[in-house]
């Protein structure tokens, strides 16, 4: 499953689990409910964000070489 159609349909996949267990979530609850996904993401960018740019100011990395694509070819 693609992390855009689990952002998308996680609200209603929460409120299926309250209609299902016989619980009233409001929407706030909902929402931070379906946030929770994004916490990974943000601890993961503020750890290796930095690193991004310096190693590509160091020179360590180096970008890959655009692919071929058939309507460039002569």
């Amino acid at each position: 499953m693609r992390f855009a159609a689990l952002t998308a349909f996680l609200p209603l996949i929460i409120a299926g689990f309250a209609t299902r267990y016989h619980t009233h979530l409001s929407l706030v609850q909902t929402g931070l409910l379906a946030s929770v996904v994004y916490v990974p993401a943000v601890a993961v960018a503020l750890l290796c964000g930095p690193a991004v740019p310096t190693a590509v100011a160091n020179g360590s990395c180096t970008p890959r070489p655009a692919p071929c694509s058939p309507l460039s070819a002569p």
